[in-house]
């Protein structure tokens, strides 16, 4: 009280100092935040750029979500911390961003994002944040980009296969680029060997590339993790067709035509491709049981 009272009376420097002294008080000593609001709301038409009462007023502003005043209040501060350090000003980029985005200003926030993470470049959450505005601007590129260089950064392997896969989709889904799909989808599977969905992306993907062998080994893997006969019986029979079709590889193409018929022993169209291996083999004792 003693300190608001003489601020009241006082003007210039002594005005921003006592006000300034009250501010501190009522949030650090006597935590009341409302106070301390109050004094910082009267000390910064008499200081404009005071770093201490932009910081309070704009973190109330976000609490409260009333993001274009938390935005106005950091874009100031950062001009009062121009000389700061990099990770304050990396943390300041970050926040005035979050109050450009949440205020429905994208390209903004992109803008501050991205001098985020220039400022702090092991930092993820920029790359998170470029990446969501990517794809609610239909930049799709862009995201696919921002999904291989925030997994870069990660260094668990699920994670990391998690964001991969990601921007293998988006390859593929909003790109129309089988190739860079197929990329990142083997990376997956080099960091996740059991997953699946990468294994139904490159299912997708390599014919349309002729990749025949890396194909036919996708298709072996995944009815290795399948648990329904008929549907193992059909990848593998499809893995002997590529064996025997696209790489002339007969006996391989026999041996997986053996394994389906062993998934599902009365399959009509796997017996009919042992017919035809075995035919083409000239393996007649095997033909005719």
């Amino acid at each position: 009280r003693v300190w608001r009272d003489a601020a009241e009376y006082s003007s210039g420097s002594l005005a921003i100092g006592r006000w300034r002294r009250a501010a501190v008080l009522a949030s650090t000593r006597l935590s009341d935040a409302e106070l301390a609001a109050r004094c910082f709301g009267r000390l910064l038409p008499l200081d404009p750029g005071d770093p201490q009462a932009l910081a309070f007023l704009a973190e109330r502003a976000r609490a409260a979500g009333q993001w274009p005043k938390a935005r106005e209040l950091l874009e100031r501060l950062a001009d009062s911390l121009a000389d700061a350090s990099q990770e304050e000003r990396a943390s300041l980029a970050m926040r005035r961003a979050e109050a450009c985005e949440r205020g429905g200003d994208l390209p903004a926030a992109d803008e501050r994002w991205k001098l985020a993470s220039s400022l702090d470049p092991a930092a993820r959450e920029p790359w998170k944040a470029q990446k969501r505005i990517a794809l609610a601007q239909a930049r799709f590129a862009d995201a696919a980009d921002e999904a291989e260089e925030e997994a870069r950064r990660v260094e668990e392997a699920g994670e990391r296969a998690g964001l991969l896969y990601e921007a293998g989709r988006l390859a593929l889904e909003r790109l129309a680029d089988p190739k860079r799909a197929a990329v990142r989808f083997t990376e997956v599977l080099s960091l996740t060997p059991a997953n699946v969905s990468a294994l139904d992306g490159l299912e997708a993907v390599l014919p349309a590339l002729e990749q025949w062998e890396p194909y036919a080994r996708v298709l072996r893997e995944k009815a290795k993790l399948l648990r329904d006969p008929k549907r193992r019986a059909e990848l593998l029979r499809r893995a002997a067709e590529v064996a025997w079709e696209k790489l002339d590889e007969l006996e391989t193409a026999i041996d997986d035509a053996a394994a389906a018929r062993t998934s599902a022993p009365l399959d009509d169209a796997v017996i009919a491709l042992q017919e035809k291996l075995f035919r083409a083999g000239q393996k007649w004792d095997r033909l005719a049981p």
